[in-house]
């Protein structure tokens, strides 16, 4: 049996957030990056996890600043029996892909999965490299691992993984999305698209790996500004212009939804760079992510009532103020993301990952006592 403390500490002092100081990896060619990336498949020990995910990080570095990524360079993506996907790159590209010119259609980094949490917690959850393959698991699969890391997370005292994966098409519905995230932190995986699929497995699916109070925050303003547009709709004359103002309240939650996890690529490869400067960007997710479901709902509409026609706007906001007055007395409504700053985000994922690993040890550790029973 482990002392899940002393687990936790030998965790912490051996790869607890990847080595602080990586090398760049600009330098070699793409079949040395290759080799960097094999070098990690016989890095199987818990041990040696954060030795792999340096590797994996060499080659990802790499992969950013290689030149010819403007297109798809995954060769073939198929189904196997077992239900999960195999992915096959071209043999002379990188994992990294890019669709179209614009910095908005980026697909990402399959490694991205793996470097993360580390490649032994990405091969539990199902995610394996193996030369230029990566087998991906169904999202029933991934989801039945997240049900056992929650056991062992609940059984120590520590917060479940709030997310789901669900498979589903790249045409799923907005208002289904952000209704889906607040009932039950569902996250899509797009299957009918390459495309969507290579980019929401990159930017998407490590949510599963970030810290409860961050997807909790995001829910809890999700869920308030979905209720206020159920309250519009019971209070306002339908029209097409009330109902093309609620699309793109949809459109503009899923964004946020979306951008929650969207920093993922940066924490994969450039982690200290990222804790320490936290880009432009990565400070403008924050004002918004702290902000009270309240303000965040306010801050939703002025945004997207530009344009509407003085009537329709004088219904939204006759609207919002009779649904924040029936609110007021809500203090969960009012209360603001506690953990302001960067630094203070930092800490949140560096205990999350903590946490999972040595549930994940925990699990491997009882699997491998099973196996040496003898029948």
């Amino acid at each position: 049996n482990f002392c899940y403390w002393n687990l936790v500490f030998c965790l912490m002092g051996s790869f607890l957030f990847f080595s602080p100081g990586q090398a760049k990896a600009t330098s070699i060619s793409v079949s040395q990056a290759s080799r960097a990336c094999n070098l990690a498949l016989i890095l199987k020990n818990a041990k040696d996890d954060r030795i792999a995910a340096s590797q994996l990080r060499e080659l990802a570095l790499y992969e950013r600043d290689y030149s010819d990524t403007s297109k798809m360079t995954i060769e073939s993506r198929t189904r196997l029996g077992t239900g999960e996907w195999l992915v096959t790159k071209h043999p002379d590209k990188p994992w990294r892909s890019t669709h179209g010119l614009k910095d908005g259609n980026t697909m990402g980094n399959l490694l991205w999965f793996m470097i993360i949490p580390g490649p032994n917690q990405a091969r539990f959850i199902g995610v394996k490299i193996d030369g230029n393959q990566m087998t991906l698991p169904s999202t029933d699969m991934a989801n039945s691992q997240v049900v056992r890391i929650n056991k062992v997370l609940r059984a120590y005292g520590r917060k479940a993984i709030p997310i789901q994966l669900f498979e589903t098409s790249s045409k799923f519905g907005l208002e289904q999305y952000a209704r889906t995230f607040v009932r039950e932190g569902g996250i899509p995986i797009a299957i009918d698209s390459d495309v969507i699929f290579v980019h929401d497995w990159s930017y998407h699916a490590s949510m599963l790996f970030f810290p409860v109070e961050v997807i909790e925050h995001a829910q809890r303003q999700v869920k308030f500004s979905v209720e206020f547009v159920d309250f519009l709709r019971g209070t306002r004359n339908d029209s097409p212009e009330h109902s093309d103002f609620e699309r793109k309240l949809f459109e503009a939650l899923v964004f946020r939804i979306d951008y929650t996890g969207s920093f993922t690529g940066n924490w994969a490869i450039r982690p200290k760079e990222l804790w320490t400067n936290g880009y432009g960007w990565i400070e403008n997710w924050l004002v918004d992510h702290n902000r009270s479901p309240v303000e965040s709902l306010k801050n939703l509409v002025a945004e997207q009532q530009k344009g509407l026609s003085s009537d329709v706007k004088n219904d939204v906001e006759a609207a919002l103020a009779q649904f924040l007055s029936i609110h007021k007395g809500n203090p969960e409504m009012q209360q603001p993301f506690v953990h302001q700053g960067l630094h203070a985000l930092h800490l949140l994922f560096k205990r999350r990952l903590t946490q999972i690993r040595a549930a994940v040890a925990i699990l491997e550790q009882a699997e491998a006592s099973a196996k040496n029973v003898s029948p």
